[in-house]
């Protein structure tokens, strides 16, 4: 297997990066059930990790509170790689084939979320803060190996030969969209601050790139894997509703950090660095006179950054509720696509990939009352 073929020092990291990832993951909740390390090379404890960060990703466990014909429910446990289950299973009776491919994704999205902590190093509890840049690329590019081998075999276990090479150009595809957001990154800090904040669209098209590209594929894949058939016409609805749950996550990961900015001991990290995200522009955007937009201007570009002044100027703008206001507009267009394929949302998993959307909306209201904003 890959893995063994590793230095002794590379493993010791990787295991270490798993470690902290099971505990954020609450392993506490971890369902047990049969393994998926079946699908990996053979059965060492390296592999049942691997097994373990699927199940908890998207357990299966016994219903409480269902009727008596239901025997299993999926349930998703911290992770939204379980939009691959539950999308498979409101596709086919047999949602635990898209357990593999779920661990798959894990390994791959915490890869991908190292190499964006390699290229903004803005956070000082990172991985890459803690061992440096060189090995926090061996480790992600040994969870990016990794997860695509297991993905590679979850599909040719379950599908045709052409449309497992389809479902892996499609996820190539989704990985390099969203390279081009992170490649906007670095372009953006070259164009003239005010520029950057009078242009919201370009916000959202970046969101669009980075997280909610990335948010399709999983339901796509649940989909194509439950269908059997990636060219059938509901998994264009899934893809959709994935993107449009991807872009709510973002929009209100933005609007937190926003929020927090409001606070002495929690300050937010995109005002700080001095990078611009849909509500900080529709705050630049609203200040009126337009001395105020260039005091807003000046405050951000003073060392160190005075950020209670920055705060006292923006609070009185409507860029929370402009902001909100987005991210309603998508979660009614999630939902839209879920009911073309289900128009009473008759199925459980219909139901619990709804709930998981409104649980991201729900928070809305912890935001508030967490911040004073």
């Amino acid at each position: 297997m890959l893995y063994d073929e590793l230095p002794q020092q590379i493993k010791e990291l990787v295991s270490f990066h798993l470690n902290e990832a099971f505990q954020r993951l609450s392993l506490q909740k971890l369902v047990v059930g049969e393994t998926c390390s079946l699908f990996l090379e053979n059965s060492s404890a390296w592999d049942l990790q691997f097994a373990n960060l699927g199940r908890i990703a998207s357990g299966l466990q016994d219903l409480e509170n269902e009727t008596p014909s239901s025997q299993t429910k999926i349930t998703l446990i911290d992770n939204l790689s379980g939009l691959v289950v539950l999308s498979c299973g409101a596709c086919c009776p047999n949602p635990e084939m898209a357990l593999p491919g779920a661990a798959a994704l894990d390994l791959i999205f915490m890869a991908a979320g190292l190499f964006d902590d390699i290229q903004d190093q803005d956070k000082s509890n990172s991985l890459v803060a803690k061992v440096g840049i060189g090995q926090t690329l061996n480790i992600a590019l040994t969870l990016l190996l990794l997860g695509q081998n297991l993905l590679t075999k979850t599909l040719a276990e379950n599908l045709l030969g052409a449309e497992a090479l389809e479902l892996l150009n499609r996820l190539n595809h989704c990985l390099l969209v969203g390279i081009k957001g992170q490649m906007l990154d670095l372009q953006e800090t070259q164009i003239p601050l005010q520029d950057r904040l009078e242009n919201s669209d370009f916000h959202l098209l970046k969101t669009g790139l980075k997280a909610a590209t990335i948010f399709s594929y999983l339901t796509e894949l649940g989909a194509t894997l439950g269908l059997k058939d990636h060219n059938h016409k509901f998994v264009s609805c899934y893809c959709q509703f994935g993107f449009a749950v991807g872009m709510v996550a973002q929009l209100i990961a933005d609007l937190g950090d926003f929020l927090d900015s409001g606070k002495s001991d929690n300050r937010g990290r995109d005002l700080r660095n001095r990078m611009p995200t849909l509500p900080t522009t529709y705050a630049y955007q609203s200040l009126e006179p337009e001395i105020k937009r260039q005091t807003f201007l000046t405050l951000w570009q003073t060392v160190p950054i005075p950020l209670e002044e920055i705060v006292q100027l923006i609070k009185p703008t409507p860029a929370v509720s402009q902001t909100i206001g987005q991210i309603t507009r998508y979660t009614v267009e999630a939902e839209n696509f879920l009911r073309v394929v289900d128009p009473e949302l008759e199925k459980v998993e219909h139901r619990s990939m709804l709930n998981l959307l409104y649980t991201f909306v729900g928070s809305l209201k912890g935001l508030f009352l967490q911040t004073g904003f």
